[in-house]
């Protein structure tokens, strides 16, 4: 009845499989969304949320040794419509700064009108970060500085845990990334 696939499709069904276990596979986007837990009504409450957004996935980016050079940015209003706008960039980035620029530039881009129920933010286009040694000629000290921060601040955050260091930004008046009151 199943054709050719019928005795493979038994074999699965058994728990009978022989293909070999692959446990690591090259990423190909690395990305996070969440859901409010209560519909969001102005945009003022979202950028804070994407800054959280930001960190997480820049910090999981430079943990694989990558640079994205395509950022997308995923809204959905209380109406269940979802917006999406992404951007290509010409050099793969890892710094949360310009991940989120570019976030904020594509939000502004969809022109939005709340309520918002979630947020979502994907890098793709994932290139080895090797190039990051490579220094550019008009290079005034910022773009290392930028990496020596985060280098130290995603070392504490693997030894840690999350978060024990993140931009002012991401705070929103005592709440968390849900938008439930944080505990103190």
């Amino acid at each position: 009845m199943l054709g050719s696939r019928g005795d493979e499709l038994f074999h699965f069904a058994h728990g009978q499989d022989a293909r070999e276990l692959v446990l690591e596979q090259d990423f190909k986007s690395i990305g996070e969304e969440t859901t409010f837990p209560e519909d969001v009504p102005r945009m003022e409450q979202v950028y804070p949320v994407m800054n959280l957004l930001v960190q997480d996935v820049g910090f999981r980016l430079r943990q694989a040794g990558q640079g994205a050079r395509k950022i997308t940015v995923k809204l959905r209003l209380a109406n269940f419509i979802t917006l999406t706008r992404s951007k290509t960039l010409d050099q793969a980035v890892q710094a949360d700064q310009k991940i989120y620029q570019t976030a904020v530039e594509l939000i502004k881009a969809m022109n939005p009108i709340g309520p918002f129920r979630l947020l979502g933010l994907q890098l793709s286009n994932l290139e080895s970060s090797s190039w990051l040694c490579q220094l550019s000629l008009w290079d005034d000290g910022g773009g290392r500085r930028e990496a020596e921060l985060h280098r130290v601040v995603d070392g504490l955050r693997g030894k840690y845990g999350r978060p024990v260091l993140f931009r002012a930004a991401g705070l929103t008046a005592g709440r968390d990334r849900a938008g439930r009151k944080a505990k103190r």
